[in-house]
């Protein structure tokens, strides 16, 4: 097996390593470990990766998040081409952002899962948006500031999803509530309620309100009530917008219910939130 070195791939003075990668059946192969932690996404596909012993198809979209103790290589077959995007750098800097962010990541994507390593989908445009930062960063000059985004970036892309103020309190929301929820939040969707949550989520009200009460602490009618005002206050922040036309975009006709239920949340009523709120940029 062959070990790879940070110190042969650094360019002069470098903080990372980014290349692009076309392979075909013909390729040579080579099984390896490296002292670096990397990731790879796969821009064209499909294609094989195997690691640690175990035999997983790459296809379009996946990215890989590699630790420093996997052992791996790839195959392709046929006529087939595999596209891979690879990036790779020191430990020490991934870790500096485990010391910041890792209560927010939990668990730590670069721990993986016991023999694989973490595993995401990228949608096309997230993966247009990281290869079109491969293709434009230097091999001489590199701020720290550039690996910083793109490792902050493809952190954000990874972390467990939730919308507005929601957030989990045992693991991320499952994918359907995490949905829902996101599409929920817009007046298309806000004065439905309950039922309306549940009719995007494809569950009946009873089975989402367990959901959301054991994923959140909330009831459902909590929950739509924080993403009612989560809508409101930014309306209120970001626009000029009549706030009566605010109240009925959340669905909340009773202006006195509207504002009485918009102070619990915020301490203050609506005008005066708006008030202070823009008066900051004055």
């Amino acid at each position: 097996m062959n070990t790879i070195y940070w110190s042969s791939i650094a360019p002069p003075g470098g903080r990372f390593h980014v290349a692009r990668g076309v392979y075909s059946s013909t390729s040579p192969f080579q099984e390896h470990t490296h002292d670096f932690l990397e990731l790879f996404w796969v821009e064209q596909g499909p294609g094989v990766h195997w690691i640690n012993g175990q035999r997983l198809r790459l296809d379009v979209g996946d990215l890989i998040l590699v630790r420093q103790r996997d052992c791996h290589t790839f195959s392709v077959r046929g006529d087939n081409v595999l596209t891979l995007v690879n990036v790779a750098m020191p430990a020490r800097h991934v870790e500096a952002l485990r010391e910041r962010y890792g209560h927010e990541l939990e668990p730590w994507p670069w721990d993986g899962e016991g023999s694989l390593p973490t595993r995401w989908r990228l949608e096309m445009a997230q993966m247009q948006m990281l290869s079109a930062w491969a293709a434009g960063v230097s091999m001489i000059n590199q701020p720290a500031m550039e690996l910083d985004w793109f490792l902050t970036t493809l952190l954000r892309l990874g972390r467990p999803r939730a919308a507005g103020p929601v957030r989990s309190v045992r693991g991320p929301l499952p994918d359907w509530l995490a949905d829902a929820i996101e599409r929920f939040s817009s007046p298309a969707h806000l004065p439905n309620g309950v039922s309306g949550l549940a009719a995007l989520a494809g569950r009946s009200p009873e089975h989402l309100n367990r959901v959301v009460r054991r994923c959140t602490g909330m009831t459902a009618g909590q929950l739509v009530n924080e993403l009612r005002m989560e809508y409101a206050a930014r309306e209120l922040r970001m626009t000029c917008r009549p706030i009566l036309d605010i109240a009925a975009d959340v669905g909340l006709s009773n202006v006195g219910y509207f504002y009485a239920s918009f102070r619990r949340h915020f301490g203050l009523p609506p005008r005066r939130y708006r008030m202070r709120e823009q008066k900051m940029m004055a």
